[in-house]
């Protein structure tokens, strides 16, 4: 099994528990590694939803705003999301909280850098990439231009009938153009 799709597995169960079962070995049988592969296929319309739902989201951080963002994360405190500084922040309402403090009177601006979003999916997980050119005007009036790689993790949300990003990774600089 590919090792991004044994990271969705490990992270599927902190939303529902994993339908399949062990074998005796504590391998996994054909049929149920047949299951599996079945529930991880995505879609034409799953991709194109969350390629909406990932541009969305960042065309709602242009503002810069996290109540602008806040609709599109999951509300479970548990989840984990990163940053610059401070790297890490424990659900998604501490990120905003604190993010939004070192925002205010910045102003940004994202475009996808062609057309290589890709998503992946396991049960109700699903990772998304993509790279993206980002324009970022500090407080201070200072501009940087950056080509970034975003990868995000969603979950499928019943109540939200749709999905939520549960994590998001720092951006990363994206090599090449």
């Amino acid at each position: 099994m590919p090792l991004t799709t044994r990271l969705l597995c490990l992270l599927y169960s902190l939303d529902e528990p994993l339908t399949t079962r062990p074998g005796q070995n504590g391998a996994m049988s054909h049929s149920d590694r047949q299951t599996l592969r079945a529930a991880d296929k995505i879609s034409p319309a799953e991709q194109q939803e969350l390629k909406s739902r990932t541009y969305a989201l960042w065309t709602a951080w242009d503002s810069l705003d996290p109540s602008r963002v806040a609709e599109f994360y999951s509300k479970d405190p548990t989840d984990i999301y990163y940053d610059i500084s401070p790297l890490k922040f424990r659900g998604s309402q501490q990120y905003a909280d604190e993010v939004g403090k070192s925002l205010v009177g910045a102003h940004a601006k994202w475009s996808p850098n062609g057309d290589d979003f890709k998503a992946i999916k396991s049960g109700n997980l699903a990772m998304t990439t993509l790279t993206m050119n980002l324009a970022f005007t500090s407080k201070a009036g200072a501009t940087t231009q950056m080509h970034v790689r975003v990868t995000d993790l969603c979950g499928k949300n019943r109540a939200a009938s749709g999905w939520l990003f549960k994590s998001t990774p720092p951006f990363q600089a994206a090599e090449g153009r």
